[in-house]
């Protein structure tokens, strides 16, 4: 369930301030709601740990003074670009959960983003924020009676791909 999603974030978190020797003083209790319906491959792990990654920076940011959020995040050693991946690294070090980063960067960004992961691109991916406004409107449809483990379509691509199928 959720919970071992808010402790793998927690517990990343952790090892980034102890590395970068940010104090973690305070106590504090996570909790978790969502709307989005399980096992339907809409996200809903990556959200929650996307999630818990944001209110763990809001926690403790001020308590070090040095400008919010996006300080702290500096002070770990991350900038927004890297988030993604963090969350992707927790999923699967931590949890063994087979996913891509896609669903990570709109989760970290939000709105609508241009995402390249072209060979040669620097850091192996680059996102850019568009206008919304470019988008038309949207419908989202999903079955819950075809419930299942995204992980299941997700590792044979995987797979697939790491054994240099150039279909994939």
């Amino acid at each position: 369930g959720g919970l071992r999603l808010l402790r793998a974030a927690a517990k990343r978190f952790a090892a980034l301030c102890e590395a970068a020797n940010v104090p973690l003083v305070s106590n504090f209790t996570m909790s978790y709601e969502t709307s989005i319906p399980r096992m339907v491959g809409l996200s809903g792990s990556s959200a929650i740990i996307t999630a818990a990654l944001r209110a763990l920076l809001q926690f403790y940011a001020p308590a070090l003074g040095d400008g919010g959020p996006a300080a702290l995040l500096a002070r770990l050693g991350l900038a927004d670009h890297d988030v993604p991946q963090l969350v992707l690294d927790v999923e699967a070090a931590e949890l063994g959960i087979t996913a891509g980063l896609q669903d990570r960067v709109i989760q970290w960004y939000g709105g609508l983003v241009l995402m390249d992961f072209s060979p040669g691109t620097p850091r192996g991916a680059a996102y850019m924020r568009m206008p919304v406004a470019l988008l038309p409107p949207l419908y989202l449809a999903f079955n819950t009676r075809l419930l299942g483990d995204s992980g299941k379509v997700h590792s044979p691509v995987r797979a697939r791909f790491a054994d240099g199928d150039h279909v994939v």
